[in-house]
């Protein structure tokens, strides 16, 4: 079996990059009968280096634009119509409805956008992923009787333990601190351990974030927090350290009290299951997702500060135990459902069906309808220089397809003429 994975690589959803990663390495530590080969795949110029530097995970690093002349299984993820290949097996992914829940978080050509090719994934492609219970019951009720079959794949964490015992302990951090990683989207909730933080009991808890502190939704944001942040005179206990490197990442995670994850929504939380694996206590808001990552945290209300507080003050006396969980086999069970996501893929993947480019008929009749509403001017214009590229995508593998089969008499010939002159040698 071969197996694609498509190198995500968008700077400021680094969660992306390591969900391939993760499903790279969990990939690499199955038994040698069931290992399938992994090929990574760079779809631009972003990828090429992440995929170059973890190219001891595959058999192969090979541009996206190949993948129908690579034999594969099945090329994974596609989050939208225009991350699928041509030619070749392909899965979607959903990680979940988020637009559904919350949303004001997204202009209305964002949620339109999602919510089109979201719905295309659930019902068109020869199979779907989901991260998680919840973004499973949703499709579910949303596409209905048309969804695709699909197999729940939350991904596991991209650590190795012992690895991270080795690395030495980062000199940003404060002694002692509870931390939170995220990225400082709105969505993220990070008011909520603020104003916790200025209800707690004991005065000498230290919080550290890290994560991009810039959203480009919402430009003001980071003002916003900074500022309740010295409104409550929380400055020296509050440690702000923004993007960091991995390897400073794992060392804080290894060495906090507590991991605080204050998130209104997610699809599956990187940092859980990090904290799982790396034996960290965990708070966590209460959530659908939350509490299948991890039934034994300690859950406190998205809007509950005096919830969060009492947890952090439990957090620093040591009163709160790290969550039971058995890492590898964890890891395991998440490559086998992969294997089985490419099983079904490579069984019902029909390019007279699930090609991208077949699939455009009933995506530009979509993006009629959206263009009747001026709000959606912009989306529509992208969407169709998307549609534009992947027919010239089209075009090119097809011609690269006629070439091929008019070389093949000839070299077939050239075989043959070789195979002759060696048997009279």
């Amino acid at each position: 079996m071969r197996i694609g994975l498509r190198v995500l690589s968008n700077p400021l959803w680094t969660g992306g990059i390591h969900y391939v990663l993760a499903w790279a390495t969990a990939l690499s530590r199955l038994p040698s009968t069931e290992r399938p080969e992994v090929v990574l795949l760079v779809a631009d110029e972003r990828g090429q280096p992440i995929a170059e530097a973890n190219r001891h995970l595959a058999a192969a690093v090979e541009p996206f634009d190949r993948t129908a002349f690579l034999d594969l299984d099945l090329v994974y993820p596609a989050t939208q119509l225009f991350e699928a290949p041509i030619g070749a097996p392909w899965a979607g992914w959903i990680p979940d409805w988020q637009c559904r829940y919350l949303p004001e978080l997204f202009d209305q050509a964002e949620y339109a956008r999602r919510d089109l090719h979201f719905r295309l994934l659930a019902t068109r492609t020869p199979a779907l992923a989901v991260s998680s219970a919840m973004a499973e019951a949703d499709t579910r009720r949303i596409v209905g009787d048309a969804m695709v079959p699909t197999v729940r794949l939350p991904f596991p964490a991209l650590v190795d333990p012992g690895e991270v015992a080795a690395m030495p302990r980062a000199e940003e951090a404060p002694e002692r601190y509870l931390l939170i990683c995220n990225q400082w989207w709105r969505h993220k909730n990070l008011e909520l351990p603020v104003e916790a933080l200025a209800r707690c009991r004991d005065r000498s808890i230290q919080l550290v974030f890290t994560g991009e502190t810039k959203d480009p939704r919402w430009p003001d944001n980071e003002a916003r927090i900074r500022g309740l942040i010295e409104h409550h005179g929380l400055t020296e206990r509050c440690h702000v350290l923004g993007r960091i490197p991995r390897v400073t990442q794992l060392a804080l995670l290894r060495d906090c009290t507590a991991v605080i994850q204050p998130s209104r929504f997610e699809g599956w939380s990187s940092v859980v299951e990090e904290a799982k694996v790396l034996g960290r206590p965990l708070l966590l808001a209460e959530f659908p997702v939350h509490r299948e990552q991890a039934p034994d945290a300690r859950f406190f209300g998205t809007n509950d500060p005096d919830a969060l507080a009492e947890a952090m003050d439990d957090a620093w006396a040591g009163r709160i135990e790290p969550v039971p969980f058995d890492a590898e086999a964890n890891v395991l069970a998440c490559a086998r459902r992969l294997v089985d996501l490419a099983g079904i893929t490579r069984q019902r993947y029909d390019p007279r069906l699930h090609d991208p480019g077949v699939l455009l008929a009933g995506f530009e009749q979509e993006l009629e309808r959206l263009a009747a509403d001026p709000a959606m001017a912009e989306l529509v214009k992208r969407q169709q220089g998307a549609v534009h590229a992947l027919r010239r995508r089209e075009s090119a593998l097809d011609a690269e397809r006629a070439m091929r089969v008019e070389a093949a008499p000839a070299a077939s010939l050239l075989g043959r003429l070789k195979g002759w002159l060696s048997g009279r040698g």
